[in-house]
Formats: C-alpha cells, structure tokens, sequence
C-alpha cells in the first residue's frame, strides 16, 4: 500500500539531538529522512505518538543549525515485514518559519536532482 506524502521525502543520515519532557535531558538519534513538514527518526527508545520534542538539527549542507519543535506523528517498533524502516518514529515539524521551510526545500530539491 503506497502512501501519499504531502512532501518530497529524501535521505538524510545526520544526529539530531531532542530534549523532551519525558527524557531526562537531551539525547540524540539518527535521522534517516527528512521532508520539508518532518523527518524520521531511528532508535529502539520509542517516543509516543503526540508527544512533543524540540529537535536541534545541522544538514551537511547547511552552516546554521535547525531548531524545531516536533510532534510525534507516528512510530515504527521495526516489526512489520511490510515496513523496510528500522525501528523508530516520525516527528512533524510544527513551528518550522518561512525561512526554516525555505532552507529544508532547497536540500530536498538538490538532493532530488
């Protein structure tokens, strides 16, 4: 079953730290895409759905970081045979500004080709 994505999703293997107010601190994950509205985030330390994280993130093509708040959407416990995902969770950016949006849609456009 295909779904449709309102965004381009592409690779992007980068550390993105995220603190919440159910993890002691900051911890980082690896990011295996990203989009312009969100990315995925692999780890087997789940999140739930609807909890909401700051993210602090460095493109490798970027010089200025991202700082977004993102809201678990979804999560993956890598069990489906149907789901190629390692274990992990999609967060939504919700407060990503014009600019932030700007500079996440030129990566996805270079990276498309």
């Amino acid at each position: 079953m295909e779904t449709k994505r309102k965004f381009d999703r592409v690779d992007c293997k980068v550390k993105v730290f995220v603190g919440a107010e159910v993890v002691a601190g900051r911890i980082f994950f690896d990011a295996q895409d990203i989009s312009v509205g969100g990315l995925y985030l692999t780890s087997d330390f789940i999140l739930e759905e609807g909890d909401l994280v700051k993210v602090a993130f460095q493109l490798p093509t970027d010089k200025e970081p991202f700082v977004l708040s993102g809201l678990v959407q979804w999560t993956n416990l890598g069990q489906d045979p149907e789901n190629p995902k390692k274990a992990g969770m999609g967060l939504k950016f919700v407060d990503a500004s014009d600019a932030d949006r700007k500079r996440l849609q030129t990566f996805v456009k270079e990276r498309l080709g």
